[in-house]
């Protein structure tokens, strides 16, 4: 019912805008409040741009660091470089659906395109 984009843009390798666009299709219910988590664990896998698929891993939740972390209504948040002084950066989605699933979509780019998207899905322990 609920639909939300995150765009990060960059001019010159330095962080100018956050553009977020949010869509409806009808009424929401707006986000429950909630705490994170104390401890999360799941799966990560990750798709290139040639399509490949990997293989199923084990995988800790753990908090950002060395981004700029935004929060946003609907227990949204993006962590992104304020500026890309490195050939390859990661642009980072975390989603709290309910208090006890969190999804994170990560994506990877090298210096010069789009490299692969990594989805992580957690539950509490």
């Amino acid at each position: 019912n609920k639909r939300a984009s995150l765009v990060a843009i960059y001019e010159n390798r330095v962080l100018r805008q956050i553009i977020a666009i949010v869509e409806n299709k009808d009424e929401f219910q707006e986000s429950l409040t909630f705490e994170m988590p104390s401890k999360l664990e799941g799966k990560s896998q990750s798709i290139t741009t040639d399509l490949a698929i990997s293989e199923e891993k084990y995988q800790v939740w753990h908090p950002l660091s060395d981004n700029l972390i935004l929060s946003f209504q609907g227990n949204l948040s993006l962590a992104c470089p304020q500026e890309l002084t490195f050939d390859s950066f990661d642009l980072t989605v975390d989603w709290l659906p309910m208090p006890s699933l969190l999804y994170r979509g990560i994506r990877s780019f090298n210096a010069s395109q789009f490299k692969q998207f990594t989805l992580q899905t957690f539950t509490t322990v």
